[in-house]
């Protein structure tokens, strides 16, 4: 069964398009996002895999590792990445903010979403 199925199943809201690895990370660049969105014809909307944030800080005194994302020894990988920090930034450019006027794109929430 494939996830619209089961999202439309139990009422969940989902996007037309997803775009996931293609824009994580250092891969979240101008031309990434040109070359994704361009691939699509006659789409109303479009979820972005993203997971911006500062990145946490391993410690090397083990008391003060409480910080990140799944591990109960302080940060894993993933919260200590500098790709978090690089989405982030991409996402408040304003390069980012004038490629979405001049192509005609609006950020939503899911609740938007019919």
């Amino acid at each position: 069964m494939k996830a619209k199925e089961i999202f439309s199943s139990y009422s969940l809201k989902y996007t037309q398009k997803f775009i996931g690895m293609a824009l994580m990370g250092k891969n979240q660049t101008m031309e990434s996002l040109d070359r994704s969105l361009s691939s699509f014809e006659n789409c109303k909307n479009v979820e972005f895999m993203v997971h911006p944030g500062y990145r946490t800080i391993k410690h090397t005194n083990e008391s003060n590792n409480l910080e990140g994302c799944g591990d109960p020894d302080g940060p894993d990988l993933f919260s200590q990445s500098s790709d978090r920090e690089h989405e982030m930034f991409f996402l408040t450019s304003d390069e980012f903010k004038d490629y979405l006027i001049v192509h005609n794109y609006e950020l939503l929430k899911f609740s938007d979403l019919s």
